[in-house]
């Protein structure tokens, strides 16, 4: 299968990429500028940042895994990434007839869920002011809007996403001791994401809006005790008088629980069910 993937340095991206090679699959790589990161792999120059650039890169493809985006300032505007530089992909996409594009989301466009767990339908509400968020439901909005007969649209929305030593997990532990850490969230294993958006590539598998996280969401106190016993580095106590940004400790006190159903529906078999299983496992 021909395929391109975009965010392929990133962290799912550089997995992702990683089982489609080992699985045989003909991969090309969206790269701002030619790199000796890919050696072997195909590479079309192309930035989301920069949309006009992106014309003619799915050429050929029948598969767009659609990882890329911003995160940070440093990422650019994460409007024109997100939004404007996903649907200039997917419009190319449908210009050159790829049979399903794969747009990988975030479930805090969700926001702080009122009443868990959040399912597909459930209406998104991101926390005010998250740009990350408002843009990821955005880029969902617009790409709906384009759904047409030649290019099927799956869009996986994920939670926090981690394995064993990513820094991010890591830091879990330090951030929860910032907050009281009451309310419940969830989590996915790297290698389930990765093992969901190549299961949801295949053309027997409807296309639409699929939740991927494991079966067990925790309170962030006992998910950071979970996280704190493997990497033991954090004691975790009351809150911390330490300094948190405002937007980040929103996200670390909403509510964010989702309803996967529907991918256990099609028959999609989790390698880590929960945090406590996968925190110890890199793959």
């Amino acid at each position: 299968m021909k395929v391109l993937v975009t965010g392929a340095t990133g962290y799912i991206g550089s997995r992702l990429l990683q089982t489609l090679q080992a699985a045989g699959h003909d991969v090309k790589v969206l790269v701002r500028n030619h790199s000796d990161l890919f050696e072997g792999v195909e590479q079309v120059v192309g930035n989301l940042a920069i949309p006009d650039s992106l014309d003619n890169v799915t050429q050929g493809v029948e598969v767009v895994f659609h990882l890329g985006g911003g995160m940070r300032p440093s990422d650019g505007d994460v409007t024109v990434v997100n939004v404007d530089g996903t649907m200039r992909l997917m419009q190319d996409a449908i210009n050159h007839d790829v049979r399903r594009f794969i747009y990988l989301s975030a479930a805090v466009a969700y926001g702080d869920i009122s009443t868990p767990p959040a399912s597909e339908e459930t209406v998104c509400n991101p926390l005010p002011g998250h740009a990350y968020a408002v843009s990821k439901l955005q880029a969902e909005q617009q790409l709906l809007s384009l759904t047409n007969h030649k290019t099927d649209l799956v869009i996986i929305r994920i939670p926090q996403v981690y394995n064993a030593g990513s820094p991010s997990i890591n830091r879990f532990p330090q951030l929860a001791s910032m907050v009281e850490g009451k309310n419940i969230t969830h989590f996915v294993h790297r290698e389930d994401v990765v093992r969901a958006i190549l299961m949801l590539a295949n053309a027997d598998y409807a296309p639409g809006v699929y939740n991927v996280a494991d079966d067990h969401p925790l309170t962030v106190r006992d998910a950071a005790a979970i996280i704190n016993k493997a990497v033991g580095n954090v004691e975790i106590s009351t809150p911390q008088q330490v300094t948190i940004p405002p937007m980040l400790r929103r996200v670390m006190e909403a509510t964010l629980v989702l309803d996967t159903n529907k991918m256990k529906r099609i028959g999609f078999p989790l390698k880590y069910p929960s945090l406590e299983q996968g925190i110890y496992h890199e793959t």
